[in-house]
């Protein structure tokens, strides 16, 4: 017989099932979330890969902005949990890494003098165009690709010539900065052609698009209207002459008929 300490009513059994059954529910998650781990870093590093390098060119003229775009691709076959990183005491996310960005001028020469001497060069001769940290989700799957672009500013004065572009996948500086991987590609770029002013045309003349050519003047050419300009004159003139003497002699015979008019009313009158 079961002592009656330890004797339990209905209810309490009850009890007890209900919390059976909770830890029995609980106890499968916890472990599939003890065997979901943060991903290492150097694993990470060793799956994103660069894909799909493009520019929107290949080829521009010096002053124009290049776009490139390529992906950064999680190729490892499994998901990745990917750590928070504290970059500064403002700003922290899970990061994948850094990319880095590089335009080099081809060919005996390779300096861009349009660059000034303050932007970073390397001992290859390339110049820095800029750089970012890669911001991915907390959880990558595989083949998951984050898209990126970059500008190309400041290429108004680019010698003509062909370049390559580099884009460079790298540790944080935190895990000592080394490139990972490093993919290129080459662009053109030609002198904008200035388009020439026109030639000024001679005096009396029009450009037109076969060249220089009289102005037209009531429809005759601007020489035959000069010729013929001194006659008009001579004609305007000797027309305004005659309206002048027709209307003072219009005015004179008014002014006799009046008088005379006047003349005969007083004659009536008296």
């Amino acid at each position: 017989m079961i002592p009656a300490m330890y004797r339990f009513d209905r209810v309490t059994w009850l009890a007890v099932a209900i919390v059976l059954v909770a830890v029995s529910l609980w106890a499968p998650r916890s472990s599939a979330s003890a065997s979901d781990p943060l991903t290492p870093i150097e694993d990470i590093y060793a799956a994103m890969v660069i894909q799909n390098l493009q520019s929107d060119g290949p080829n521009y003229v010096t002053g124009d902005v290049p776009v490139f775009t390529y992906d950064i691709v999680n190729k490892s076959g499994q998901s990745l949990k990917v750590p928070k990183v504290q970059l500064n005491p403002s700003f922290s996310d899970n990061l994948v890494g850094v990319t880095q960005h590089w335009i080099e001028r081809l060919g005996p020469d390779n300096t861009i003098p349009s660059i000034p001497p303050i932007v970073t060069r390397d001992p290859q001769g390339r110049y820095a165009a800029g750089g970012r940290v890669i911001q991915s989700p907390s959880k990558v799957p595989p083949s998951f690709a984050l898209s990126l672009s970059r500008m190309l500013g400041g290429t108004s004065g680019f010698p003509a010539g062909d370049y390559r572009y580099y884009v460079e996948y790298k540790e944080l500086s935190a895990d000592g900065g080394e490139v990972i991987q490093s993919e290129s590609l080459v662009i053109t770029f030609e002198v904008a052609t200035p388009t020439p002013s026109p030639t000024p045309c001679p005096l009396a003349q029009i450009p037109t698009p076969n060249g220089c050519v009289p102005q037209p003047v009531g429809g005759l050419s601007l020489e035959s209207g000069l010729r013929a300009l001194p006659v008009e004159t001579a004609q305007t003139s000797n027309s305004l002459w005659t309206i002048m003497v027709g209307s003072a002699g219009v005015a004179s015979l008014l002014a006799l008929g009046g008088a005379a008019w006047y003349a005969k009313r007083r004659r009536w009158s008296s």
